[in-house]
């Protein structure tokens, strides 16, 4: 046994010290050093467990700087573990030469990474399975929609309360968040965490090889570019959507070698096909756009669309709005401060419900009605919702027999009576926009625009007549209606290809 006794000016005047056991057996160990497990005394004899890492001699002085400022993030919260100080002790080498060693000291957390429960290795470093924990997985492995949102929804409020201190985390994956024995999600490991006042251009040295800040499966494009400039709050939020995507699929978005995943991270868009839930899509989507503008700019209001769009909570168990009206969450973000009142948004009606509330009304025989919904549906499309997004397309598509089509341009004032005859005023180019955009938001999947679309390319309006992209678009409509067993509009589909080959083989 060689105890070690850790105390630094800071703790004197605590009247606290730190202690390990040079010969136990060792937590963990890494390119920085090895993790010890230790005390924490304090004067009235308290003793607390802690992780103490001895770093190894001869560190550059980055690295070294790096775990100063790692231990300096000392907050308390739920979410996060709580770094405890960062020591330096004084020793001769066998040559009788001034050596400095270096300890960071952190809460000693027990249990598993995340990255283990994702893939259900489920034993600890002792090769203990704890109860609670394979609890947590079996829940995981029943509903993982509801299980990785609430996961994801503990990890943003870690994250969110290291934002609101004006840090940036920039290494977020499984590997670095502890799932606990007793059912806590808790976020690790700041070595790479800066504040925003302090970023610059130092940092740059690092991808001049080929590296980069965090890793290559989570890492944003600012981040692989090495763009110091432009890391900031949103580069968390996309690693945090890669993590929500992982969780659900068991998988990350990208595969191969770091080389190629910094590539995709680069060029390809998250393959979204593999999220079931629209909400969710929709969440991830905007948390993984390349562009830093179209992300959620902070972990605050990536929570607050988590809230309001995935599993909302029902207003009748919100005991806060039940005793006082109205509760209001603050997201410190840059010095500034924003206040959602949870009252009014636990309240406001879902997307969905706003949906079919305006497609009622859409649907309607009175033009007024009508009016009010479609503007209402047009809102909802212009904000994203896939849905609505076709249904203001196929309001606009030009659509002689089809008749519900037709009683909405009626009331919408698109069909005129010149001469008696009734004349559809079809918007076109307005059509075929939402028709792309409703595709593109349902990741393909909407077969009912993929068929409308295909009859512009059939007919030649709009766009140059094309038989082959027509065909393509139908057969993937028809794809995604036999998924959906859709059998009416399969047959639909059929009709229409049956039309297409007879036309081919009379031109042949």
């Amino acid at each position: 046994m060689a105890i070690r006794k850790l105390q630094g000016q800071k703790e004197r005047n605590e009247g606290v010290y730190y202690e390990f056991d040079t010969d136990a057996d060792i937590l963990g160990e890494g390119g920085m050093g090895r993790v010890y497990l230790g005390k924490r005394i304090d004067s009235n004899g308290g003793v607390t467990p802690v992780a103490i890492k001895a770093m190894f001699e001869g560190l550059p002085d980055l690295v070294i700087e790096r775990a100063r400022r790692e231990a300096s993030i000392q907050l308390h919260n739920e979410s996060l573990v709580l770094m405890y100080a960062f020591i330096e002790t004084q020793d001769k080498d066998m040559l009788g030469a001034d050596v400095t060693h270096y300890h960071v000291i952190s809460e000693y957390l027990d249990g598993i990474s995340l990255a283990n429960l994702i893939v259900g290795n489920l034993e600890d470093r002792h090769g203990v399975v704890h109860p609670s924990i394979e609890k947590l997985y079996e829940e995981y492995i029943d509903n993982r929609e509801q299980k990785s949102t609430e996961i994801i929804k503990k990890v943003l409020a870690g994250v969110m309360a290291l934002h609101d201190v004006g840090y940036i985390h920039r290494d977020i994956d499984p590997t670095n968040i502890m799932v606990t024995t007793d059912g806590k999600i808790k976020l690790i490991d700041f070595g790479v965490a800066k504040q925003l006042v302090r970023l610059n251009t130092a940092d740059k040295g690092l991808t001049s090889s080929g590296q980069f800040l965090g890793k290559a499966g989570y890492a944003a494009p600012e981040l692989i570019l090495g763009d110091i400039r432009h890391q900031n709050f949103s580069t968390d939020v996309y690693a945090i959507g890669i993590l929500y995507f992982q969780l659900l699929t068991g998988h990350l978005p990208f595969k191969g070698t770091s080389y190629d995943m910094m590539e995709a991270q680069l060029q390809k868009t998250i393959p979204l096909k593999a999220i079931q839930s629209y909400q969710i899509r929709t969440v991830i989507k905007k948390a993984t756009a390349k562009k830093q503008s179209e992300r959620y700019t902070t972990s605050a209001q990536f929570r607050a669309a988590i809230d309001a769009f995935v599993f909302p909570e029902p207003w009748y168990r919100n005991k806060t709005i039940l005793t006082s009206g109205i509760a209001v969450l603050a997201a410190a973000v840059c010095g500034c401060i924003v206040y959602w009142s949870l009252a009014s948004s636990a309240s406001e009606p879902t997307p969905e419900e706003l949906y079919q509330s305006y497609l009622t009304e859409l649907n309607s025989s009175e033009p007024e009605k009508t009016s009010q919904g479609f503007d209402g549906m047009l809102n909802l499309a212009e904000k994203g919702y896939m849905p609505a997004m076709y249904q203001v397309a196929y309001t606009y598509v030009w659509a002689p027999k089809d008749s519900l089509s037709l009683l909405r341009k009626k009331n919408l004032g698109l069909i005129t009576d010149s001469l008696g005859l009734l004349i559809e005023n079809a918007k076109n180019e307005e059509a075929m926009t939402w028709l792309k955009k409703a595709i593109q938001a349902s990741d393909s999947t909407n077969y009912q625009a993929m068929s409308w679309l295909a009859q512009y390319y059939l007919n030649g309006m709009v766009v140059n007549r094309d038989i082959e992209v027509a065909v393509k678009l139908l057969n993937k409509s028809k794809n995604e209606a036999i998924k959906n067993q859709d059998k009416e509009y399969i047959e639909k589909i059929n009709k229409v290809l049956s039309r297409i080959k007879k036309i081919k083989h009379e031109n042949e």
